[in-house]
């Protein structure tokens, strides 16, 4: 795919979703063109041919569940991304998280790791917002300090938290510290 967009980048989500039901239709066209076309040479259903469908429908399956996770879930709203970028500048952020637990599936619309405090912005009103910032400092911090993390759900409060920490310069060991956290969270992430 020429346009591939990678995860953690802005329209990820939307990009995920059309990928996934495009493997899903063509999976399970795969399967029933097998499937059909063993009845018409055979004559029967119980051929080796049936027994490849079958097998066929595995991976198609998955694709299937892959596009029914994220069923719902949507990319941030693009002036939210424009009002963003423009306070960030050349700053690293992630964007269109998906993140996993053994429970849920938590959408984060927009994630800023500076100086070891985690701005994250959700819109999704059914996020509860208090035990994802649970988890997510359980995760992180497994393997990092973290100073503090802080999930709004009013775009204009976590543009002003962005803005005021971007006030200070950061140093070098600290900008790698972030990018680690920003890939540890990757991980965890659809």
């Amino acid at each position: 795919m020429r346009n591939r967009i990678e995860q953690g980048q802005y329209g990820y989500i939307d990009f995920r979703k059309k990928v996934q039901l495009i493997k899903t239709i063509i999976g399970f066209s795969i399967v029933f063109i097998i499937f059909f076309t063993g009845i018409l040479i055979y004559d029967t259903k119980a051929t080796i041919v049936s027994v490849v469908a079958v097998l066929m429908a595995l991976p198609a399956s998955k694709s299937a569940v892959g596009y029914i996770s994220l069923f719902g879930k949507h990319t941030p709203n693009y002036d939210y991304f424009i009002a963003l970028e423009q306070v960030l500048g050349e700053q690293s952020y992630l964007s269109d998280l998906i993140v996993s637990s053994k429970d849920k599936l938590m959408n984060l619309d927009f994630l800023i790791v500076r100086d070891g405090k985690i701005h994250i912005f959700a819109s999704n009103p059914k996020l509860d917002i208090s035990s994802t910032e649970a988890y997510m400092n359980r995760i992180i911090k497994q393997e990092h300090k973290l100073s503090s993390l802080k999930i709004y759900s009013d775009f204009e409060t976590f543009l002003y938290k962005v803005k005021s920490s971007l006030q200070h310069e950061a140093g070098e060991n600290t900008l790698i510290k972030d990018n680690k956290i920003m890939k540890l969270i990757l991980t965890y992430s659809m």
